[in-house]
Order: C-alpha cells, then sequence, then structure tokens
C-alpha cells in the first residue's frame, strides 16, 4: 500500500491547480477574441508546466509532450480514436433515442476541417489542467484511483463554470457526463504516458460532435455551414428513468474505449514519474 504523503504536499497540490484553474478565466478579460484568450491561457499554462518541472530538474518530457518522437505518433492515433468514441455513442443513442440524422446540404467542407483548429486550444487547456502537472503530481500523492474520481469531478465543476449551469439542475446532472471523458482521457494518458493521446482523443470527439454531427451547435447559426450531419430528436419528452438510461449508455461506450485501450497497452501502465 502507497504511502500518503504529507499534507503540506496536498496542499500545494491544491493550491497549484486553483493557478492553473484560474489561468483560463482570467485570460478571458483579455480585450482579444475568444479564441486568441485560449490560446494565451495554452502558452501560460505550458509555461508554467514548463517552470515546475524545471524546479524538479526535469522538463515537458514528465508528460510526454515531445514531438520529435514516437510518442507524438499518439496524436494522430487518438484522433481516430476519438471520432470513433463519438461515432459509437451515436450509434447507441439513435437505436434508443430515436435521435434523426440527415445530412446537411449547406454544409461548408473548409470550415468542417477548420473546426479541429478552432478546437485545438480548448483541449490543449484542459488536458494541461486536468491530465497534467496536477494530475500527476495527485496521483503520485493519492494514487490513480482516487486522483482519477477527484479530478474526474472537477472536471465536471469546470463545465458547470464554463456553461453557467449553476442552478439548472438538469444541464448540471447532464454534464456529469463530462467524468466519464475524464476517465477515458486519464486511462489514455496512464497507458501511453504522454498526453498526446488524451489530447488526440479529446480533440477527435469533440470535433465529430460539432463539425461532424453538429451535436454541440443546436440552436446555433453557424450550425447549417460547419457540420457534415445534423442531428435531430424530434420533440420527444423522456421519462427520468429513460434520461438516466442514455447516461448509463453514454458511460458504458467511455467504459468501453478505455477498456480497450487498456487491454490495447496490456494490464502495466507506462512509466509516469511523479
Amino acid at each position: 500500500m502507497k504511502n500518503i504523503r504529507p499534507f503540506h504536499t496536498t496542499v500545494r497540490i491544491a493550491l497549484l491547480f486553483i493557478v492553473f484553474f484560474a489561468v483560463p478565466v482570467l485570460s478571458s478579460f483579455l480585450p482579444v477574441e475568444a479564441y486568441f484568450q485560449k490560446w494565451i491561457a495554452v502558452i501560460i499554462l505550458v509555461l508554467l508546466s514548463y517552470f515546475l518541472y524545471k524546479k524538479e530538474g526535469r522538463n515537458l518530457s514528465a508528460l510526454g509532450l515531445q514531438i520529435a518522437t514516437s510518442r507524438f505518433r499518439y496524436f494522430p492515433i487518438g484522433l481516430i480514436i476519438g471520432i470513433a468514441v463519438f461515432c459509437t455513442l451515436l450509434f447507441f443513442q439513435k437505436l434508443y433515442n430515436g435521435i434523426g440524422i440527415s445530412l446537411n446540404p449547406d454544409a461548408r467542407y473548409p470550415l468542417v476541417l477548420l473546426g479541429l483548429l478552432l478546437a485545438l486550444p480548448g483541449v490543449l487547456m484542459e488536458e494541461l489542467i486536468f491530465r497534467g502537472y496536477c494530475f500527476q503530481k495527485a496521483i503520485g500523492a493519492t494514487g490513480f484511483n482516487r486522483a482519477n474520481f477527484l479530478f474526474a469531478f472537477l472536471f465536471v465543476v469546470w463545465h458547470w463554470v464554463a456553461l453557467n449551469a449553476w442552478g439548472n439542475y438538469a444541464v448540471m446532472l447532464s454534464l456529469f457526463t463530462t467524468a466519464f471523458g475524464h476517465f477515458l482521457f486519464a486511462t489514455a494518458f496512464r497507458r501511453s504516458g504522454t498526453l498526446w493521446f488524451p489530447i488526440g482523443i479529446h480533440l477527435g470527439n469533440n470535433w465529430a460532435a460539432r463539425n461532424l454531427f453538429g451535436y454541440q451547435m443546436a440552436g446555433s447559426s453557424d450550425a447549417k455551414y460547419d457540420a457534415v450531419y445534423m442531428l435531430s430528436d424530434q420533440g420527444q419528452v423522456h421519462s427520468t428513468f429513460h434520461t438516466v438510461t442514455s447516461y448509463l449508455i453514454t458511460f458504458g461506450v467511455f467504459l468501453l474505449f478505455s477498456a480497450l485501450i487498456s487491454w490495447w497497452h496490456g494490464n502495466k501502465p507506462a512509466d509516469i514519474h511523479t
């Protein structure tokens, strides 16, 4: 059984996480476009991670973020897996919820591809905050399972803040599904030893949801231009039991891909120094 590190270590991790969490919040007040606000936040988060590791005599290779090595191959692999995750989830949700899927005749395919670049800074930002330095240190302090559940909850809270869901209990409940995403991304990081893997999966999943199927753009005036397919629930009203079952289907799909990634890499996690 692993020894629990001293209390001051836990406090340090908590304070550092608050700093990481605050970076994109504060950058959102900068007088520039939201897209550039995110890139500024990414740059600050990368520099912060770099200096924290440098104090330990290490560098960003601790997160497997080298580009000129074989680890970068996990990025395109992850991208494909992320798309497959959403397509699999949509398949089962279509069967259960009767979701309609129709080809979008107004789709502008350059904008569809541009969606990858538009989604990238947000994904990088979230991975650095929730699967980066602080998560790695939390694993060392409390063990993988405890750190995993804690950061899954924090990932949910992040989406509550980002979508201003406070007080809207239906939305808050639905956003608990983002915790399932964290479990998948954390498993990918742990098994591969590189943050490129969850970055690719996260980006592929988000891009598929927004630009392949227009799932995240309900009511958006731009949806008709930068999504290949459009989804509709055909105005159905579902019972609480039906809704909860839908969430369980989502959990099952993410759990399935987490298990497949674990099987692909074998039972032994990658060597992640904490």
